[in-house]
């Protein structure tokens, strides 16, 4: 299977010039002495009409497709799906949907986890740059072994700062750039992919921690999560935030906060505070 996806779908349609003053508000601009009058030409997503006019150019699209030998293809809205028995037919199916948005002068989205190529799945790890962050789709966990929910991890990204998370994932993915079918962690050696496997992330974990004078066998892959939470926590973020960043389905995640001794002063602290005031 493949993925087109149309960037912006909604504003390739313009309004009759006839139906402005119905869209149209008038605004009154600081140091201004009559309002302005603003409106928008094109479609906006929260009109009445909006998507059954943009459902009917998606059925076009998919007649035109039909005339060019693509009849395994569906579309909803801005998101078209092609199927087929082979990767070649896929790919070339893909192909002609794509040169046939462009012909029709709509812009492709070729973001990461926008428009994909054929794959028999999908990659679990996007970057949306409207929001500029990772998503990270966990599928299968501990807490989640029979997949009944779909789990989902956002990780903020830090344009310009060293660690970014967003800026990273990029970069490894230019210096080796991965089919959509591969895991979200790996690289290509001798024109293999290879995935970051536990034993490997450990055992890198383990080396990064002696490097910098850590008792190595005081660490693992575990760590990470332990951690995390108790950054998190004396970062300031709500308990309820840091349950739903480590997908903990109970509140079993407070045992992994290592409170600092500041936090355990604070008890007596402000009952001491209260006493005084008595």
């Amino acid at each position: 299977m493949a993925r087109v996806d149309i960037r912006q779908y909604y504003r390739h349609f313009p309004i009759d010039p006839a139906d402005w003053p119905l869209l149209a508000f008038r605004w009154q601009f600081e140091g201004k002495a009559e309002p302005t009058t603003l409106w928008d030409p094109y479609l906006q997503f929260g009109q009445r009409k909006a998507p059954e006019v943009v459902h009917r150019f998606t059925l076009a699209i998919l007649a035109m497709l039909r005339s060019r030998g693509v009849t395994r293809a569906v579309g909803t809205m801005y998101d078209f799906l092609i199927v087929a028995e082979t990767k070649e037919v896929c790919y070339a199916a893909w192909q002609a949907l794509i040169q046939l948005r462009r012909e029709l002068g709509f812009s492709v989205n070729m973001k990461p986890g926008k428009t994909e190529p054929p794959a028999q799945r999908r990659q679990h790890i996007s970057v949306d740059e409207d929001r500029y962050c990772l998503v990270i789709l966990v599928p299968k966990s501990k807490t989640n072994p029979f997949r009944e929910r779909r789990d989902h991890i956002y990780v903020a990204g830090g344009r310009g700062s060293p660690l970014d998370p967003v800026a990273a994932y990029k970069r490894m993915l230019q210096l080796s750039p991965t089919p959509p079918s591969a895991p979200a962690f790996g690289w290509m050696r001798n024109g293999q992919f290879v995935a970051v496997s536990h034993a490997f992330f450990v055992r890198s974990t383990k080396q990064y921690a002696a490097a910098i004078g850590m008792d190595p066998s005081q660490v693992s892959g575990h760590s990470y999560r332990r951690g995390g939470a108790t950054f998190a926590f004396t970062a300031g973020a709500p308990d309820q935030l840091i349950q739903q960043q480590g997908i903990w389905a109970s509140l079993c995640y407070r045992v992994y906060i290592d409170l600092p001794l500041e936090a355990l002063l604070l008890t007596s602290q402000l009952m001491l505070a209260r006493i005084a005031r008595m």
